[in-house]
């Protein structure tokens, strides 16, 4: 499930298609009074729209398509708009008219400029609580999202990129050297060129897991700023929580992806680490009394068990719990 598009995101989107109806090679569809009422509602649409029509700008060896004498021109009602929606808004799009008119001339041209277009606008994902997604990327990469996880991605001539915004992922990384993986979460960015590896955002942490390969990982924190660290070993952990400079162990055992098959296991974990992970897969959510956070644990739950995971908890870390509707408070068994 994708969530909606950002309200920037959506006017590029609608800028898009406007060039494909005002530039296209067909204009039997084209509304001018549509395109005028669209570019003039907003100072945000002219300027998508100025942008979208200079990329074509940009297409090198245009000219060379066409002969010399050339009479291309843009279809009469597209060009009738443009220049009313120029004049009404006293405003001059910025883009280069005579190369805009060789454009339309060159059959297919639009659509390989709005295939290059799409392919770099990020493209985004997100699983509800309790469900996870497999996702396999244009770049021929797999991206694995866990319960509550959304991310965007974006890919170009020169890199790839994901922008972690909620959750957890892994990623089994298609190898492209002239296009290194990158992952963004929070100020951390972990790179990669053909590797697996997971990243994972919580509340007062970002984490990094290597699978296999290796990766570098950008702290851009204000605990250390710009510092890298590589993980090269599978089995790496990249730890930073909020306010410590960040640590690389390799003294955890844990099944990193055992919650890719919904196991959720658990070995020496802080307790508000393994109440967040449990609440990504049920609707009954746990909260903790302040108090808690140094307590530990240790175990393996099946994702969504919750009540069974807050019964092991109270016997082992002599707690106790309190229902309300779907929210369980967890608090010392004594003040």
């Amino acid at each position: 499930m994708e969530p909606d598009l950002s309200p920037q995101d959506q006017i590029d989107e609608e800028a898009a298609i406007w060039c494909a109806r005002v530039f296209g090679p067909s204009s039997e569809s084209f509304d001018s009074h549509a395109f005028q009422s669209w570019i003039e509602s907003h100072s945000a649409h002219r300027e998508a729209f100025d942008a979208m029509a200079r990329t074509w700008r940009q297409l090198d060896g245009m000219e060379r398509l066409l002969p010399a004498n050339s009479n291309a021109a843009m279809p009469e009602p597209a060009a009738e708009a443009v220049e009313e929606a120029e004049d009404n808004a006293g405003h001059r799009l910025t883009f280069d008219r005579r190369r805009m008119l060789a454009a339309v001339a060159v059959t297919g041209v639009l659509a390989v400029s709005g295939y290059a277009y799409y392919a770099s606008r990020p493209h985004s994902y997100a699983t509800e609580n309790g469900h996870r997604s497999l996702v396999r990327l244009d770049d021929g990469s797999t991206m694995t999202l866990d319960g509550a996880t959304s991310a965007r991605f974006s890919e170009d001539d020169t890199s790839r990129t994901v922008w972690l915004t909620a959750g957890r992922a892994s990623f089994e990384v298609a190898h492209d050297p002239s296009r290194p993986f990158s992952v963004h979460a929070g100020d951390k960015i972990v790179v990669a060129v053909g590797t697996s590896f997971s990243v994972e955002l919580l509340q007062n942490e970002i984490r990094a897991n290597l699978h296999s390969g290796s990766v570098d990982v950008i702290d851009n924190g204000p605990a250390t700023g710009a510092k890298r660290y590589r993980l090269r070993t599978a089995g790496d952990h990249f730890i930073a929580q909020n306010g410590s400079a960040p640590v690389v162990t390799h003294d955890n055992p844990t099944d990193d992806l055992a919650w890719t098959k919904g196991i959720l296991a658990f070995y020496n974990e802080s307790l508000p680490v393994t109440v967040e992970r449990m609440n990504r897969y049920s609707t009954l959510q746990v909260v903790l009394a302040p108090g808690l956070e140094k307590d530990r644990v240790s175990g393996i739950f099946k994702a969504g068990e919750t009540e069974k995971f807050v019964a092991a908890a109270c016997e082992l870390l002599d707690l106790r719990a309190e229902r309300t509707g779907d929210t369980i408070r967890l608090n010392a068994a004594t003040p």
